[in-house]
């Protein structure tokens, strides 16, 4: 009896767990898992029936789209699996939702491990994300293999400079220089790249051409004042100086920069009034600072409006808030949408002019560059 007691027992236990499991076919499954258990059963119309109900009725996602990619694909399809993944990445990086447009890359480079396409986009949603040790796997397979277009060629750059690897940086930088056929985009991160590593009479003979291909671009001006002063031209300098400020009088860099320069002139009393100037503005910047993370639910509220494809509604809530590097990226977005690439530019210019340190600000305001470039 002992033998037959514990079979017994075990059954009774195992009743609740087999009560609790979900149930694919009846009737409260949602069409996700309806389309999860036809994935199973290899029933790929079924499958992709299911998850494209799923997008439609319950709201996309990054697990439908995924679910959709695998039943078009085992549906003999792969190619427009792939694309399909793309497209949706695309559309979550242009409203910010990175990691959603990362997790639909990675399966989609399972899918196509060489597909220039997704290792660009992968590249590109984790630089954009900050994640510049997880970038550099994806475009640096996509330089070995010979698919780098120029947008490649900068984000590898640029992520190979965040990863501290300046001689490879620098070396892919010139590759894209060349590549673009000297555009300013190109120019102006290698001229970048010399003057953070103090090759400061190099740097400043390429911002000079920087500042005469964007002579309204304040981040050039600013970049060509430190290489001059770096280089031991002081009178230079301050000029470039002088008309930066004259360009954005609320920038507090370009005021500490030309109070030193003015020192460096030897006109103290000028310069002491620039720092007080100076201080004033970054009392303000961080008091805006502080605010930031107040706002930070309203700048998602504008993201969202952008991904219900409102773009004019979200410019108009994202204004309305407190200046920030993060609400004018949105604006930025948003503006791109409309097809106001100069307006973009504009307001990724702004943006880094708050937190000069975001690499990903800047690679975004590289691109949108060289789009506006290939547009004229």
């Amino acid at each position: 009896m002992k033998p037959f007691s514990g079979l017994a027992s075990a059954l009774l236990l195992l009743v609740p767990i087999a009560a609790a499991a979900p149930d694919p076919a009846g009737a409260q499954a949602t069409h996700a898992e309806l389309g999860e258990a036809a994935l199973a059963a290899g029933r790929w119309a079924d499958a992709e029936m299911s998850f494209r109900r799923a997008i439609g009725e319950e709201g996309d996602s990054p697990g439908t789209r995924i679910g959709l990619a695998r039943a078009v694909a085992g549906g003999g399809d792969p190619d427009r699996a792939v694309a399909d993944l793309i497209q949706a990445a695309e559309r979550w990086i242009r409203d910010g939702v990175y990691p959603d447009a990362e997790a639909v890359l990675e399966v989609a480079a399972e899918m196509r491990p060489d597909d220039p396409a997704v290792l660009l986009a992968l590249g590109r949603s984790r630089v954009l994300d900050r994640m510049y040790l997880a970038a550099e796997e994806p475009l640096a397979r996509l330089h070995d293999i010979g698919g780098a277009s120029v947008d490649g060629l900068f984000y590898y750059s640029a992520t190979l400079w965040e990863n501290g690897r300046l001689s490879r940086a620098e070396a892919v930088a010139r590759e894209a220089l060349e590549a673009s056929a000297g555009a300013f985009p190109a120019r102006y991160q290698l001229g970048r790249l010399l003057l953070w590593q103090s090759r400061f009479d190099e740097a400043a003979e390429l911002l000079g051409q920087c500042a005469e291909q964007a002579p309204d671009a304040v981040d050039v001006r600013l970049d060509l004042a430190r290489a001059l002063a770096g280089a031991g031209r002081p009178e230079a300098a301050l000029a470039v100086y002088r008309e930066a400020v004259e360009m954005a009088p609320e920038h507090s860099e370009l005021r500490y920069g030309l109070a030193m320069a003015l020192l460096e002139t030897g006109d103290r009393t000028a310069a002491q009034a620039e720092l007080a100037t100076y201080r004033r503005l970054y009392e303000s910047e961080q008091r805006r600072t502080l605010d930031q993370g107040l706002a930070k639910a309203r700048i998602a509220r504008g993201r969202e409006l952008l991904r219900q494809g409102r773009p004019e509604e979200a410019i108009a809530h994202l204004r309305g808030l407190p200046e920030s590097a993060d609400g004018l990226a949105a604006i930025a977005a948003a503006l791109r949408t409309v097809g106001d690439l100069e307006g973009a530019v504009d307001e990724l210019g702004r943006a880094i002019a708050l937190e000069p340190g975001r690499t990903d600000l800047r690679a975004l305001l590289n691109e949108t560059r060289l789009e506006l470039l290939r547009k004229k």
